[in-house]
């Protein structure tokens, strides 16, 4: 609807893609406690088109990911250890953002992401459960040039090496979990969440004002199950700290 002349606006679209997406792995086990891989994948995330304000339609985001690792147990069978590392190639990578007030989805030229991720688990006793995580991610724009709507005199800014959306550099998690048997009476579990995660952007001008800070997240879970598995009641806690997150 155009409030000039009061009539409609018309706008055509007609846009189609194709891609043939694929993965190829090994992996090898040299004892029953151990197994190392390592994969090559293609992915693929169709275009589409911005309806709010007949904005451009956006183009198909591809990557190519490569990833290795391994798998491990031990301490028989009570503990386990995994490791991966990553590393995503972007072309065209889709980008949400605000332009002139309405919602977009737009295209990076191009983005890469790397990182490596570790987990472990350990079980001391039957009734006793430690898990834990940690991450390192460096994600970020090879080549992205936009403009920003809250600083429309900078016009159209060069993002290069500025860190890609909801990419914090570092996380970590902890949990522990302990089960009461309670023979006739059932079971009771009480378990503890902890996790940091590190400070991330929500916008690619990465300004101060598009920066959420490093927060922390802990949540508390007690749960009693019949002796028959039955029936089940919980109690349960989330984020304990009371801390708000965007």
């Amino acid at each position: 609807f155009d409030p000039a002349s009061l009539g409609p606006i018309v706008s055509r679209y007609d846009q189609s893609w194709t891609n043939t997406s694929g993965s190829v792995g090994v992996k090898y086990k040299p004892t029953d406690d151990l197994m190392v891989f390592a994969t090559v994948s293609s992915g693929y995330k169709g275009g589409g088109i911005n309806f709010g304000g007949f904005q451009p339609v956006y183009d198909p985001e591809e990557v190519i990911a490569y990833e290795g690792g391994l798998k491990s147990t031990f301490w028989d069978r009570r503990a386990s250890l995994n490791l991966a590392a990553f590393y995503y190639d972007y072309s065209d990578l889709q980008v949400f953002q605000i332009q002139n007030l309405l919602a977009a989805i737009t295209n990076a030229a191009k983005a890469t992401s790397k990182g490596v991720e570790v987990e472990f688990a350990v079980k001391p006793t039957s009734a006793f459960l430690i898990e834990g995580s940690a991450g390192w991610l460096d994600a970020r724009y090879d080549s992205f040039s936009s403009a920003d709507p809250a600083q429309p005199a900078a016009g159209v800014i060069d993002l290069s090496g500025n860190r890609l959306n909801r990419s914090p550099e570092w996380k970590y998690a902890i949990a522990a979990q302990y089960t009461w048997e309670l023979g006739g009476a059932g079971s009771l579990l009480a378990r503890v969440d902890h996790a940091w995660v590190g400070s991330q952007y929500y916008r690619a001008f990465n300004l101060p004002q598009d920066r959420q800070p490093a927060y922390t997240r802990t949540d508390a879970r007690l749960a009693w199950t019949d002796a028959r598995g039955r029936y089940r009641a919980e109690v349960w806690a989330k984020n304990l700290e009371d801390e708000d997150v965007i």
